[in-house]
């Protein structure tokens, strides 16, 4: 197993285990907990943690949704977004996504990877 696999373990054993407690509203307690977790068990940055967190959220997250990313087309200004529930795909330039990110998260610093 590699490095950023462990980390990423760790992160997902964390999350798993821990987001019964946390329902929707406390998000962000929950990725405040975990990135808190991280830096003081693996002794990673913050930023790492941060980073980390996210990325295992989003998989944590995700599984129960039928929706996905469409990499093949994605580039690094435009997300394709593969929704099949609902037979669509949706295409999203980073102005878009700025938006949608300022919106929602706007002010939780926790999920703001710096």
């Amino acid at each position: 197993m590699s490095h950023q696999d462990y980390e990423r373990n760790v992160a997902f054993q964390f999350l798993t285990q821990n987001r019964p407690q946390h329902l929707t509203t406390d998000r962000e307690n929950l990725i405040s907990r975990c990135v808190g977790h991280l830096q003081e068990r693996l002794q990673m940055p913050e930023a790492r943690a941060q980073t980390v967190t996210m990325q295992v959220l989003g998989d944590v997250e995700s599984r129960n949704h039928g929706a996905y990313l469409d990499l093949t087309l994605t580039t690094a200004y435009t997300l394709f977004l593969n929704d099949p529930a609902m037979g669509t795909s949706y295409a999203l330039t980073v102005g878009d996504l700025l938006a949608l990110a300022r919106a929602k998260l706007n002010p939780a610093p926790s999920t703001a990877i710096h």
